[in-house]
């Protein structure tokens, strides 16, 4: 009897436990929809930022293939990041998102369960659902952070086994969305095949990841160009740092660092007070903490490299890793789990005041929550009136982009610098985009090269042209490299005084550039610039302790003060591989009517630059070798009006 009335508890526990696991899962089932909004489409607009939203959105339908016709950061699966309508695809993607959000809440509950964690897995789903704002980069690169706690559990039951499968897929998925999940998913699959070794199993992640990855690619865009797309997003990746940086406030960097280095040391000494318990095993408390640095290391660099709105991913991720890594720390203490969760607040508290300055985001998630489950009760209820109304919107926003940018004639194939492909979209031009789209990003010889091939030697009929770039570069940086060869390839046809229109020559003339003396210099050394167009080659090395800040953050930024003819001076910012794969430093070509002076051979017409020299920072110098390599190179462009 007495026996029957503990085990009648006992079960009514166990039933109590299952209700609040599923509560969990539906909890973090919302929470994920919330952020990941998949039926809040993206429409087309006007802009750069819009404009690679609008290209990789619109690949599949005009069959642009990754690696042999467009490289991005974002990949064949890039709606499942941008939320890009595109309804020959809908289902599809549906399909992924559904699969992607459940099995994220099926990651997170598994965690809480075999941890008996399950308030805290009410907290994780609470604070996902606050960053919505710019939480999808921190839940993306979050599902390797799972599947590593999941495996580096000390259960290995079928709830996990299936748990860590679904994940390692979702990751593969999600790599195909944002590239920037690759490098984490790899350092964190491989810890988590040492780890199968220590226990003597098969150590199966790495691989079975690097499979799926090729196996979905295969199977939506096909194996052919597989290695090249790897290899491209790796020139893309390997070259942000020192291209894409961009200073911000340093209180922000600050908070964050400090807020890291809180979390980190936390967990580590929580972990290690899990080693004193029977069947602690060290390795695997120690590979589970490098899973997390791992995560809070590609979060900062996400964040901060590019010190703009980007910090929002940055704190995004912090918060994520801090709701979800307790879940893994069975049997400890509350402290540890109290110092993470006041980390998680302050993330999503910077979110808000990193968007707007104020907490105005917390306002605005009611609002947010009633939409999300508005479209999707009207598209549940009646689908193909809800699918008129996105195509209906999307067309009103192709019409709105036609409004902001009036594009000249084109009968055939063209492409445009600068980064405004919306607009040919808009106008259903045949676009015909070279290798990496937007010239800002085109930052590594491998990348400058594709580019000279697509444009080049097997471009578009058209080339509507204007020089213009970010972060106030020096304006003959866009698409530098490659102006000797546009200059050879194509000629002027006509100016509207925005957009210089170029139609490809019948016969291509020979380049003109004649090499000039090679000159070394150092930091803050002037170099006279003779008369005449002149291209400009300046090979600036690395220290080894700026190939390791590269890697580790992001280097010193290099500019370059141009003495002007007229007596005055202006500062640019210079990227060093285009600044060694060269491009016009003089005369000054601002504009879509300069260019048309410099193929007319009226330079004289244009701002002469007389002097040029490169400067850093203080702590550059230690960064960047003390002396580099320079070539003027003389650019005869009477060569180029002659054969028109």
């Amino acid at each position: 009897m007495k026996a029957g009335t503990a085990e009648f508890p006992r079960s009514q526990a166990r039933g109590f436990l299952l209700i609040l696991g599923v509560l969990v899962f539906l909890a973090n089932v919302a929470a994920v929809y919330l952020v990941f909004a998949p039926l809040d489409f993206r429409l087309p607009a006007y802009g750069l930022d819009p404009s690679w939203v609008a290209v990789l959105g619109e690949a599949s339908a005009h069959d642009w293939r990754f690696g042999r016709d467009i490289i991005f950061t974002s990949g064949p699966l890039s709606p499942l990041y941008t939320r890009w309508f595109q309804f020959d695809h809908l289902d599809r993607y549906l399909v992924a998102n559904a699969a992607l959000i459940v099995v994220f809440a099926l990651l997170v509950t598994t965690v809480a369960w075999r941890n008996r964690r399950i308030a805290a897995g009410f907290l994780v789903a609470t604070g996902i659902a606050s960053c919505y704002l710019e939480g999808r980069d921190g839940i993306f690169v979050g599902y390797p952070l799972l599947v590593s706690l999941v495996v580096l559990s000390p259960n290995w039951g079928i709830l996990e086994k299936t748990s860590a499968a679904l994940g390692v897929f979702c990751v593969a998925l999600l790599t195909l969305a944002k590239f920037l999940v690759a490098p984490a998913a790899i350092v964190m699959f491989v810890l988590c095949d040492i780890a199968a070794i220590v226990r003597r199993r098969w150590p199966v992640y790495t691989l079975a990841y690097l499979l799926l990855y090729f196996g979905l690619f295969a199977w939506v865009e096909g194996p052919r160009w597989f290695l090249q797309y790897v290899f491209s997003s790796i020139s893309i990746a390997s070259g942000y740092s020192e291209a894409m940086d961009l200073d911000g406030p340093r209180v922000d960097l600050l908070a964050f660092v400090a807020a890291a280095g809180v979390l980190l040391v936390t967990l580590g000494l929580a972990e290690m007070r899990t080693l004193s318990k029977p069947g602690a095993i060290p390795t695997t408390a120690a590979l589970r903490w490098l899973a997390l640095a791992a995560y809070v290391f590609v979060m900062f660099k996400e964040g901060f490299v590019r010190h703009d709105t980007h910090a929002l991913t940055g704190w995004s991720g912090l918060a994520v890793a801090a709701l979800v890594y307790p879940l893994s720390l069975r049997g400890a203490r509350i402290a540890p789990s109290l110092l993470c969760w006041a980390v998680a607040a302050g993330s999503v508290v910077a979110v808000s005041l990193v968007d707007s300055g104020s907490l105005s985001m917390f306002q605005s998630i009611p609002a947010h929550v009633e939409r999300q489950f508005v479209l999707a009760v009207d598209f549940i209820s009646d689908r193909e009136r809800q699918i008129a109304q996105w195509r209906r919107a999307k067309e009103e926003a192709w019409a709105r982009v036609r409004a902001a940018q009036e594009l000249p004639r084109v009968n055939g194939s063209v492409d445009v610098i600068p980064s405004i492909q919306s607009s040919l979209l808009a106008y259903g031009l045949d676009y015909r985009p070279r290798y990496h789209f937007q010239e800002y990003q085109t930052f590594t010889k491998h990348l400058i090269e594709a580019n000279r091939r697509s444009l080049i030697e097997r471009g578009p009929d058209f080339l509507l042209f204007k020089p213009e770039s970010i972060d106030n570069r020096f304006p003959a940086m866009a698409e530098g490299p490659l102006w000797p060869d546009i200059l050879a390839a194509y000629r002027p046809v006509s100016e509207d005084g925005k957009l210089l229109l170029l139609r490809r020559r019948e016969q291509r003339v020979e380049n003109a550039l004649r090499a000039g003396a090679v000159r070394t210099i150092g930091f803050g050394d002037s170099v006279v610039v003779p008369d005449g167009p002149q291209f400009l080659q300046a090979k600036i090395g690395k220290t080894f302790l700026g190939r390791l800040v590269d890697v580790l953050f992001r280097p010193p930024l290099i500019w370059m003060i141009v003495s002007i003819s007229d007596g005055t001076e202006r500062l640019y910012r210079v990227i060093p591989a285009i600044a060694q794969a060269g491009f016009l430093v003089s005369p000054m070509v601002v504009s879509a009517s300069d260019f048309l002076l410099l193929y007319q051979d009226q330079t004289a017409r244009l701002p002469a630059i007389s002097r040029v020299k490169f400067e850093t920072t203080r702590f550059g110098r230690y960064v960047y070798a003390s002396q580099m390599e320079v070539t003027l190179s003389s650019l005869p462009v009477d060569r180029y009006e002659a054969d028109r």
